[in-house]
């Protein structure tokens, strides 16, 4: 709720190395020259 929607594309394993799950709050960090936006 304070933050934009964001959307990454991740492998199935790095879900599960990263322990996500649905509703689990997390933090992120990306790389400027990583980042594609797409108009909604």
């Amino acid at each position: 709720p304070h933050g934009p929607e964001l959307v990454a594309e991740i492998t199935p394993s790095a879900a599960t190395d990263l322990h996500l799950a649905e509703g689990n709050p997390v933090w992120t960090s990306i790389k400027a020259v990583e980042v594609t936006l797409v108009p909604t």
